[in-house]
């Protein structure tokens, strides 16, 4: 088998990859991705017909760390807003 010349599997590097927080929050909703993973998420709706802000964060932050002031500042703008993590 050929030895893998990628810098991330450097043994310096490998050893500081970013695994999330296992934190958790009340009633997520799952959406169902192509590859068969599942996204959890958060959903607060002022109204069916309001548009709605969709916020996914990246590495490093859990919805959890939005909660509960990022959903009240979109909510009091009129819209339903979805926090997901990637």
């Amino acid at each position: 088998m050929a030895e893998s010349t990628s810098i991330l599997d450097h043994p310096l590097v490998a050893s500081r990859y970013f695994f999330p927080r296992p934190d958790t929050f009340p009633n997520p909703r799952w959406i169902d991705a192509a590859d068969g993973s599942r996204l959890a998420c958060y959903y607060q709706e002022v109204s069916p017909a309001a548009k709605t802000v969709v916020y996914w964060h990246g590495n490093g932050e859990v919805v959890a760390d939005y909660l509960p002031d990022f959903p009240a500042w979109i909510t009091r703008a009129g819209c339903n807003v979805r926090l997901g993590w990637i």
